[in-house]
């Protein structure tokens, strides 16, 4: 699908969910509730007297009587016979009332209206039979299930439908995934699973709810029209109809044992008394024979069994079964699992578009509460809750971003133990070449003042069924790593932690690394040559168990040459976590190809060439994109992805986040063919 119509989908698609998801939801969840309806309204709705059967039941005229002395003047719409001898007769009056008589007593044992009870009451209220008229009931139900079945179901299969990408992993369930990234791969796969099941609900929901579908499915298999209903004859001056009970009696045989009847009274005059009847062998509960007797008369005007019906009417009677899921277990079970779809669906779309288009979350306010020098050119910061709350808890290995009062966002891993919920410590190495960040941190930031920081956010997490972490860190990139050996020290998991700096005065925190705690399993070395690095290194990673990570964090070349050791070593990737302070220079100085821009709020289309990017192009456009960094770590410059492959090259977004493709900064990554933003 091309991105203009595919883009013109997608809104289609969501304002519809977004409008009309109430009703959706509403149909989905009152449909959910009458799928087991015969299997637990017997618990739910136990019969008010127990009828113990008998040999010889009263006749139906006599259950009829004590039925019409127990609602006098009222009319008596229709009776039904349902079950074996003992089971309660049915009869329904015009006033909405619905009595049970026990056939062995012939006595009234229970009333209540025709909608009532549990099931009954969410039959009404799926069906919209609180609504007088019941043609427009169906046509608004069939009106949902029409948008449901075109607009939702099949436009969210064209949406889905993978571009350049192995079907199997678009249908995949990425657990793994936080936030909008798994909402949004939650609302996918949920919704293809869901949709076959949704697409037979809705469609067997049209011919029950319009005339028109009922008449198209005739003439799509070759059926003739169903022949309209014959007329009783014209009564005697001063006759009544026959009682329904007598005219069943007289009537019985045209069915062949059957399991249920139900006998509708006749109208007006001139209409006859409607019987149908769920015969012995019948293939589903919905495989109904009717006949037609004069109601004065009791005549049989005409008969038509299921059998003997034509294919169309057998097509709509087991379509009102499969809707309904009456045809079997295994499809209540599938139809119950498909529809509980719906909620999900909901919630993850609705979830995911107020993600999308939420404002960012205000920083936190935390004040300094002590610096220290902790190695040369080195300082740590003492963070605590500005207002005196607990600060939000954290993982080992995440970061907070700092605001600072030169408008730049610099991001610092989090030292301190993740089981301290009362401060953060992070750590700024001073850098000779500082584009105003560590400077700031250094020069400016003393006791007691008060910082704005984002977070805290983990893209550097301790892998999960991990048995032994091995944790290397060069010069200032112990500042994630240290906060992990204390997570581990402190639940006592299996770790070694080396650190590599040029010399004692270089290395930070070296009281805490000496507590005796951390004693066999942290290990400083001093000033490794290139050549004594390597074998160094071949000889620490020269197997890898099952089971062992390696956590790298430290400059680019030092995290190179450790990877490279590692590969040769067999160290799987998926065992190999790496944490950069700046966008990996690979694939920031990696090749470049132009692309086309579009930006969907605004409605214009942009060129960005090989050699500029993103935030640059929309500058000289003026559209101002808020920016820090400009090195792709800060995620200031984060925008929302409507459409379009990215080639992210930041170092801010998780791998998660990446896989998603809904966001990307916008100073460093760029898209190959075409990218759409929501700006």
């Amino acid at each position: 699908m091309r991105g203009t119509k595919r883009s013109k989908l997608l809104q289609v698609h969501r304002w519809t969910g977004l409008i009309l998801g109430p009703l959706l939801l509403y149909m989905a969840l009152t449909g959910l509730a009458l799928e087991f309806r015969e299997q637990l309204k017997p618990l739910a709705e136990p019969a008010p007297s127990n009828t113990a059967g008998c040999e010889a039941p009263h006749a139906l005229p006599t259950q009829v009587a004590a039925a019409l002395a127990a609602q006098p003047g009222i009319a008596l719409t229709s009776l039904i016979l349902q079950g074996g001898p003992g089971e309660p007769t049915l009869l329904r009056f015009a006033d909405g009332q619905q009595l049970s008589v026990d056939p062995c007593g012939a006595r009234v044992i229970a009333r209540q209206p025709r909608w009532g009870g549990l099931f009954g009451r969410l039959e009404q209220f799926h069906r919209f039979r609180f609504l007088d008229d019941n043609q427009l009931a169906n046509t608004i139900a069939g009106s949902i299930a029409l948008v449901l079945a075109l607009l939702m179901v099949v436009g969210g299969l064209a949406l889905w439908w993978p571009r350049g990408q192995a079907l199997k992993a678009a249908a995949t369930l990425r657990p793994q995934l936080k936030g909008r990234a798994f909402a949004l791969n939650l609302h996918r796969v949920s919704g293809l699973y869901a949709s076959v099941v949704l697409l037979a609900v809705t469609l067997t929901s049209l011919p029950l709810a319009f005339q028109w579908a009922r008449s198209a499915l005739d003439v799509a298999v070759g059926s003739k029209a169903p022949a309209p209903r014959p007329s009783s004859s014209a009564p005697a001056p001063g006759a009544n109809p026959l009682d329904l009970g007598l005219l069943w009696e007289r009537g019985r045989a045209v069915f062949n044992r059957p399991s249920l009847v139900v006998v509708t009274a006749a109208r007006k005059a001139g209409d006859p008394v409607e019987v149908y009847a769920v015969e012995h062998g019948a293939p589903h509960p919905q495989a109904l024979s009717y006949a037609w007797f004069d109601a004065y008369s009791g005549a049989l005007l005409r008969s038509e069994s299921y059998a003997e019906s034509s294919l169309g009417n057998r097509i709509y009677l087991t379509a009102g079964a499969i809707h309904g899921g009456e045809y079997g277990l295994l499809l209540q079970w599938l139809q119950f699992i498909g529809v509980l779809a719906v909620p999900v669906l909901a919630w993850t779309g609705v979830s995911s578009v107020l993600r999308g288009r939420s404002k960012p979350v205000p920083g936190l306010r935390v004040r300094v509460q002590a610096i220290g020098e902790e190695a040369l050119g080195i300082k740590s910061f003492e963070l605590v809750s500005a207002d005196g709350r607990p600060l939000p808890a954290f993982e080992a290995g995440a970061h907070v971003g700092v605001h600072l009062e030169n408008g730049l966002v610099r991001q610092y891993s989090l030292c301190n133990d993740p089981a301290e919920r009362a401060r953060y410590l992070i750590a700024v190495k001073r850098s000779d070449t500082s584009r105003g960040g560590s400077a700031a941190m250094h020069e400016q930031v003393r006791v007691g003042d008060v910082l704005t920081i984002d977070g805290p956010r983990n893209n550097f997490p301790l892998a999960a069924g991990a048995t032994h972490q091995v944790l290397l860190a060069a010069g200032i990139g112990i500042t994630p790593l240290l906060g992990m050996a204390q997570h581990l020290q402190g639940r006592g998991a299996s770790f070694e932690l080396h650190y590599l700096a040029h010399s004692q005065e270089h290395v930070a925190f070296a009281e805490l690394l000496r507590q005796p705690r951390f004693e066999g399993r942290v290990h400083i070395h001093y000033s490794m040559g290139s050549e004594r690095l390597q074998q160094w290194l071949g000889r620490l990673l020269a197997v890898h168990a099952s089971g062992h990570h390696l956590y790298l964090c430290g400059s680019n070349r030092f995290m190179e040459a450790v990877q490279q050791v590692a590969a040769a070593a067999s160290w799987p990737a998926e065992a190999i976590h790496v944490e950069h302070f700046g966008a990996d220079t690979k694939l920031v100085g990696a090749p470049c190809e132009p692309f086309e821009l579009h930006l969907r709020r605004s409605g214009r289309t942009l060129q960005v060439p090989a050699d500029r990017s993103i935030v640059e192009v929309l500058d000289a456009a003026g559209v101002p994109v808020p920016t820090s960094c400009r090195e792709g770590v800060c995620g200031t410059c984060s925008t929302r992805v409507i459409e379009g492959r990215c080639e992210h090259r930041d170092a801010f977004l998780s791998p998660a986040e990446h896989a998603a493709g809904d966001r990307i900064i916008t100073c460093v990554s760029r898209a190959s063919g075409r990218l759409v933003l929501d700006l």
